[in-house]
């Protein structure tokens, strides 16, 4: 089978539910346990499902795991436009992605936890890998519209994949020091990168 979340054929409302409700139940089930620690029958229990549910809509749980990444969990990864000056576009980028909310830690912790599994199962980090590759060309070409000759101290896609693994780190060094990873640290950081 394809490495492309199923189905490749047109989805009817019904299933189209369904999907839904699986990839729901997979991220708060994910999110609360771990996506190791989950299976595909609990999976589709909690969404009220049958496993066969599952595999009609997902070819097997590394499928579901990048669907989840993809659809249900907001990841700070940032994609620059043409639209807005830099500094503005990272004042927004922080205040996106900096709540401290549990729901923003449990998301947080889910991240951290599918870039590990990545790392471990090709399949996952080769699609997850896609996924970044295309929103860092994006980036990099709305960078460039708006970068001037010599304006930013990398070329643009090297900036923009810059950007997010200091956002990431920092959110993640804000779990244990939320006193001194401050939103406007955050901001500080981003803006120094930018130069």
């Amino acid at each position: 089978m394809s490495s492309r979340t199923k189905p490749s054929a047109p989805i009817g409302p019904k299933r189209a539910r369904t999907r839904a409700r699986l990839l729901d139940a997979a991220a708060e089930l994910f999110q609360r346990h771990g996506i190791s620690a989950v299976s595909l029958d609990e999976v589709a229990r909690h969404a009220g499902l049958t496993k066969g549910a599952i595999y009609g809509n997902f070819e097997n749980k590394d499928d579901l795991v990048v669907a989840v990444a993809v659809e249900r969990i907001a990841r700070p990864r940032p994609v620059f436009t043409a639209h807005a000056p830099l500094r503005d576009q990272l004042r927004a980028l922080v205040k996106q992605a900096a709540a401290k909310t549990p729901e923003a830690m449990k998301q947080l912790r889910f991240i951290i936890e599918l870039d590990l599994y990545a790392l471990t199962h090709e399949a996952v980090r080769s699609r997850l890998q896609a996924f970044a590759e295309e929103r860092y060309r994006a980036s990099a070409e709305g960078l460039a519209r708006i970068a001037h000759k010599g304006e930013l101290p990398l070329p643009p896609a090297q900036f923009a994949v810059a950007v997010h693994a200091l956002m990431n780190g920092l959110l993640y060094q804000r779990a244990f020091f939320p006193d001194l990873v401050t939103d406007a640290m955050i901001l500080k950081a981003l803006e120094a990168l930018a130069g």
